[in-house]
């Protein structure tokens, strides 16, 4: 039987489908089973995870706190620095993140519908052509590329 890896939670970079990615004392970043790793507790004193919460439940908590304080997220297994986006609300309810300018405020909320009708409206283009081109994109994809045409064809010309 083989020794645990012993880590402490600032080590864990993330944690994904019983896999677990963290940084050594070299700052060398290596991935483990979850069962071939033990989260020591902190300097603190504070076990991992709080009774009776999941560790996933509350890694997502730290990671949330963590993006809170630094304006750093993980997207896509990225980081991505968000101090510079707006939040908004995705028709979804979800928390969305958007550039801030006037259209993205606009369009905050809204469902793919209503933004097929306004950019066909502003485009002055039928929605059944729209959504003929893009209809084949996932939903996000349709919005983003609905968004890029509108702010190309609302953006004031150079004289």
């Amino acid at each position: 039987m083989t020794d645990k890896i012993k880590i402490t939670p600032d080590q864990v970079v993330s944690r994904n489908r019983g896999w677990v990615t963290y940084v050594d004392s070299r700052g060398t970043q290596l991935k483990a089973r979850s069962s071939a790793v033990e989260i020591a507790e902190d300097a603190t004193g504070t076990p991992p995870t709080q009774s009776g919460e999941s560790p996933m439940a509350s890694e997502k908590k730290t990671r949330r706190a963590r993006s809170e304080s630094t304006g750093v997220r993980t997207i896509g297994g990225k980081a991505v620095n968000i101090a510079d986006y707006s939040r908004g609300k995705a028709a979804s309810g979800n928390t969305s993140f958007h550039c801030g300018d006037e259209l993205a405020e606009k369009l905050s909320g809204k469902s793919l519908d209503d933004v097929y009708s306004f950019a066909a409206t502003k485009l002055k283009t039928e929605e059944r052509e729209l959504r003929k081109k893009y209809g084949h994109l996932n939903p996000g994809m349709q919005r983003m590329a609905l968004g890029n045409r509108l702010r190309a064809a609302l953006k004031p010309k150079a004289a």
